[in-house]
C-alpha cells in the first residue's frame, strides 16, 4: 500500500517509515500521534466538562476551535497525564452554552453528560476506534460541519463508547482506509 502525503508531515512519516519499517513506525504513529478522548460530565446541571487527552496539540486546537464556534471560551484547567501519558484538559462550558455547543456537535448531552448524535445532515465521517495497539473493532458514522467538529465530537463518541480513543476519517465505516488517513494527514 502505498500512501501519498504532502508537506513535512508527509516528508516526516517518509522517512520514519523508511528508518523504522511498516510494524515500527505504526507503533510510533500510534504512541504519540492522534487519538483524542474526550470523557464528558455534568455537575449538578450547571457545567459540562469536557476533560479532553491527547499528544497532539492539533487535536486540542479542533476542540478550542469548536468550542468558540459555539461562544465557548477555549480556557481550560491542566489535568494530570492519562495512564498513558496523554496530556489532559478540562474544558468547561455553562448551562446557558451547552445548547449552543449541542447545536455545532448536532447532538444531545443528557443529565449526566453522555452525548448522543442527532441525525443531520452534512459531511459524513468514520469515527474509527483505537485501541493501544492500533485500530479496534469499534466504528461509529457521524455528521459535522466540518474537520474540526468532527475531531472533537469522534473524540466525544470515543469517551462515551469506553474507547481508548478515536480518530475521524472522511467517509463510511464499511470503507476500510488505514489509519494513517485521517483528517490530519492532508495539513
Amino acid at each position: 500500500m502505498r500512501v501519498v502525503e504532502s508537506g513535512l508531515w508527509g516528508l516526516a512519516n517518509l522517512y520514519l517509515n523508511r528508518q523504522f519499517g511498516c510494524e515500527k513506525f505504526r507503533r510510533f504513529l500510534l504512541s504519540g500521534g492522534l487519538n483524542m478522548l474526550i470523557k464528558t460530565s455534568i455537575e449538578m446541571s450547571v457545567a459540562l466538562y469536557l476533560d479532553a487527552y491527547t499528544y497532539d496539540e492539533r487535536e486540542f486546537a479542533a476542540l478550542e476551535r469548536t468550542l468558540r464556534s459555539a461562544s465557548i471560551g477555549a480556557e481550560y484547567l491542566t489535568l494530570e497525564r492519562d495512564e498513558h501519558g496523554r496530556e489532559g484538559r478540562r474544558y468547561t462550558a455553562t448551562s446557558s452554552q451547552i445548547p449552543d455547543l449541542q447545536k455545532i456537535l448536532e447532538g444531545e448531552f443528557d443529565a449526566r453528560g453522555q452525548f448522543a448524535p442527532w441525525l443531520a445532515s452534512g459531511k459524513t465521517y468514520a469515527c474509527r476506534q483505537l485501541v493501544r495497539s492500533g485500530a479496534g473493532p469499534g466504528c461509529q458514522e457521524l455528521v459535522a460541519l466540518d474537520d474540526y467538529v468532527a475531531t472533537t465530537k469522534c473524540a466525544i463518541i470515543a469517551g462515551n463508547n469506553k474507547w481508548w480513543g478515536g480518530v475521524a476519517q472522511p467517509g463510511t465505516c464499511s470503507k476500510k482506509i488505514g489509519l494513517r488517513a485521517n483528517i490530519w494527514s492532508r495539513t
